[in-house]
């Protein structure tokens, strides 16, 4: 098995960015703000809502092509 180099890049992009080999709790973003603490109210919300949001995207995609279809 032979791998080039841009899937080498992209599987050391993967890794690295695993929150497996970093502990992410105790760094802060970009903009310094420290994130929220896990299992903190706030935390379940922000869960809540990103997963409300994910199958809302995932339902309104199985709607489209139906749609397309009826408009041809």
């Amino acid at each position: 098995m032979r791998l080039r180099i841009p899937t080498l890049i992209l599987l050391l992009r993967v890794v690295g960015a695993s929150p497996f080999i970093t502990d992410v709790s105790t760094q802060k973003h970009k903009t310094g703000h420290p994130g929220v603490e896990r299992g903190s109210p706030e935390f379940w919300y922000h869960l809540g809502v990103s997963i409300c949001l994910v199958l809302a995207g995932g339902v309104f995609a199985g709607y489209i092509p139906p749609i397309e279809g009826i408009a041809q």
